[in-house]
Formats: C-alpha cells, structure tokens, sequence
C-alpha cells in the first residue's frame, strides 16, 4: 500500500471521527452557565414565528427591545428554560401565546396580572401562565425585575412524571392549593398601576385579541392550576438526607420547585423516570451527572438530567473542620413531560395591548447583568 493512500485513509478516518463528533453536538448541552449565553432580541427569543407582528408593528416591537433582555439558556423539542429582565418602571403589554409558560422571581418587583387577576410579586414568587391566557407585567421596584422560566408544549408522554408519584404541594393538577398561600409574604391583592389599554375596533391589536379569544374557546380544557404561588408558604420535603426539595406547582406536563443540597461531602439525587433541570440560584459544588465529567456550577449554572441519571454533588473544602461553614447549593428544578405537541409553537402570537414609550430611566444596556 502506498504512502499516499495510507494518508488518505487516514484523512478520511479523521474526517468522519470529526463529523461524528459534529453530529453528536447537534444535541442540547446538558451543562450551562448564563454568562457565556447572550441576550437576544425579543423577536427571536422564543420558539414562536410572531415576524407578521414584527413587520405589522416594528415601533412597538423597538420599544419592547429597549427595555426588555431575554435569552433561552437550554432548548431542546417541546421545552425552554430561559432568563428575562424587565426594566424598572416598563411595561411588558399584554399577549398570549399557545404554549403554557413557569416563572420565577429572582429579584425585583412588580405589578404581575393573567386573565384580568393582578398581585404584586416578589422573589420568591412563582407565576403560571396557562395556553392562551393574557399576561402582562410592569416593574415597580427601583431595580429590574429578574425571573427565570420555563416554556414547554402540552400533551407530551407524561409516564415519567407519574411513574415518580411526585407529590405537589403548590398549585396542583386538580386546583386543590396548598392553604399556605394564605399566609403569603410577597403576594399581596392590588390595584392595577398600569392601565390596560383598549384597541380601537378594526386596528392590528383589535383583530390579534379577538384572533386569540377565539383560539382560546378551541382550546382543549385542562386541569386549572392557579397563576400565582408563593414558594414560602410551602413546606419542604426531607425524606433524604441533605437532599430536601418542595413542589410549588404542577401540571400533567411540567413539575416546578425548589431544591436544596447540604453538604457536607457527597450527596447524591436519585434518578428520575422523566427528564429534570437543576438551575443554581446560591452556592457553588462540583456535580457530576450519571458516571460522566466532573462540573464546577455556580449562580447562572444549569444542569439538565436525563431520565435514569443519577445526579452526584460535591462539596468543596481545605478546611474538614470547617464543613458547617460550606454554604448550600439552592436552586430551581423543573420536570417535563417530553415529546409534547409541537404544533404549539407553530401557532400565532397575540399582541393585545400597544406597548407604550418607555421611560428613559427603563432602558436596560445591552450587557445588563442578570443575577443583581
């Protein structure tokens, strides 16, 4: 065999070793830290094509931009989880949307309404958004108001979420609340601050609400799940040792919560029969997920479970005598139902209410940081 034809086999061997590894990156990333992700502008950050609104109403699509971040930092089929800022004093008008969407309260204020039913919402708070139902905020702290979410499409295989018999605490799938919510410390009932604006008959937002309240009377009914919690009225459960976590809310498609891992030393979550993300709010471990690569997470950091993987912690210190000092890692998780009907993010996104000229003190610069 000539040298010529053993360096060519050996290009070909790299050349296909290379689109192997291509094609195996295709994948979503199981492992993210906010900073290395960019902002995006509001007409591309989420799974919807909205470009007829866009072209329809590129002024107020402008406004928007000026006052809003948003960034999607894990996509895969059927599911999204993400960051979003809001400007200190801007509105985020009213629109709806097919797919169901989970946020969380980092840090800020605001005047948070769906489907017509206002609260004040700080961290802490949890806000549902069902298919179809309008929503909107208004930032009323001195600061942005920081939330994270989770935007998924109904009616995928829900056996994993119900093969681990979850218990929900918060909002549930057959609207029975958890009483704590009575004893709310950053809900509280209040007036609108922001008036709702009203379209004239035969205008763009006019002919996209009606649009709306039609797709919504073909909406396929679903269990009610109340639109606002708060997180602290809820008990932890403790069945694991260092492993503690509560179920703020759920729907037969996603689980939404919180956990916390306390060292010291190693922990370990056992595996799930349904796909899971771990997003870190405080703290700092090593993690490791399924026999794989050690990684060091941090506030920003998001890790995604796969059904069947065990996720191990590791707390880090010089100082063994120093292990009640290690601060625990505190977080977000979220369960989903894979494989859901991917039609939802194909359908139309309703604008309907005009987005106002913002203040100028609500401009948000383009490197704005998320966590405060």
């Amino acid at each position: 065999m000539s040298m010529s034809i053993r360096n060519a086999r050996w290009v070909l061997c790299a050349f296909l070793l290379a689109a192997a590894a291509c094609a195996g990156s295709e994948g979503p990333v199981q492992h993210t830290r906010s900073r290395d992700i960019p902002w995006v502008e509001v007409r591309t950050a989420s799974g919807y094509n909205w470009s007829a609104v866009v072209k329809a109403i590129p002024r107020e699509v402008d406004r928007i931009d000026r006052v809003l971040r948003n960034r999607a930092v894990y996509r895969e089929p059927g599911f999204a989880f993400g960051h979003l800022m809001l400007g200190a004093g801007a509105l985020y008008p009213y629109h709806a949307h097919a797919s169901p969407e989970a946020y969380h309260v980092v840090s800020g204020e605001a005047e948070w309404s769906v489907d017509g039913e206002t609260r004040h919402v700080g961290p802490g708070t949890t806000i549902y958004h069902a298919p179809y139902a309008d929503h909107r905020w208004v930032t009323v702290s001195e600061e942005p108001v920081r939330v994270v979410w989770a935007q998924w499409v109904p009616d995928g295989d829900r056996s994993g979420l119900i093969a681990d018999a979850v218990r929900r605490r918060g909002g549930s799938t057959t609207g029975d609340f958890f009483e704590g919510e009575r004893r709310s410390r950053s809900i509280l009932p209040t007036k609108v601050v922001a008036p709702i604006g009203e379209a004239a008959p035969g205008t763009l937002i006019d002919t996209m609400r009606r649009k709306r309240l039609e797709a919504r009377t073909t909406e396929p009914s679903r269990p009610p799940v109340r639109p606002f919690v708060d997180s602290f009225g809820i008990p932890w459960n403790t069945e694991q040792a260092g492993v503690r976590w509560r179920a703020v809310f759920g729907t037969p498609d996603l689980e939404w919560g919180h956990i916390e891992i306390h060292g010291p030393g190693q922990r370990e979550v056992p595996a799930s029969a349904a796909p899971w993300l771990l997003h870190v709010l405080s703290g700092t471990a090593r993690v490791r997920i399924a026999e794989g690569d050690d990684l060091r997470v941090s506030p920003g950091s998001s890790v995604v479970v796969r059904p069947g993987e065990t996720l191990e912690v590791e707390f880090e210190t010089e100082d063994r005598d120093a292990w009640d000092a290690v601060p625990p890692l505190r977080g977000l998780f979220t369960r989903w139902a894979p494989d859901g009907d991917m039609s939802y993010w194909a359908r139309d996104y309703f604008l309907v209410e005009p987005m106002p000229e913002p203040p100028e003190e609500a401009t948000l610069p383009k490197d704005a940081a998320f966590f405060p």
